[in-house]
């Protein structure tokens, strides 16, 4: 009994240092603009259009490969966006009052993605141009 307390008390402080972290992350990301073709990628007015510009964005990352191997937080981000998701489904009927919170959260994850998308992009331009440059 002792054990299951300290699991659920363990997993409460992760899932707390977790969404904290996320939200930083989301937070620091919310201050660097976008180039101009990806501008348009990160709009979004609704749920509805997060979860297609979330697609959308994600479909073009996976078509980007991350080339430099950098540390990227997209994966932590990711499983945030899902959680978020998640808890959506539960808190429109219950809480309402959440879903604002929840909807603000995922138009900044798409922020987030098409930012990482962009660098990503960046990235592999310098390094194209570098491997082209040694060729020569």
């Amino acid at each position: 009994m002792i054990a299951a307390l300290i699991f659920v008390v363990s997993v409460a402080a992760f899932l707390q240092f977790f969404i904290s972290y996320c939200h930083a992350l989301l937070a620091s990301a919310g201050a660097v603009e976008i180039s101009g073709p990806l501008r348009d990628l990160a709009r979004s007015t609704g749920s509805a259009a997060a979860g297609v510009d979330v697609e959308r964005v994600m479909g073009l990352a996976r078509l980007c490969p991350d080339l430099g191997h950098k540390a990227d937080p997209a994966g932590a981000i990711n499983v945030y966006f899902r959680l978020l998701c998640f808890t959506e489904r539960f808190a429109r009927p219950t809480m309402p009052f959440a879903t604002g919170w929840i909807e603000a959260e995922c138009k900044s994850w798409v922020h987030f993605a098409a930012i990482a998308l962009d660098r990503r992009i960046s990235s592999n331009r310098a390094l194209i141009a570098q491997e082209l440059g040694a060729a020569l």
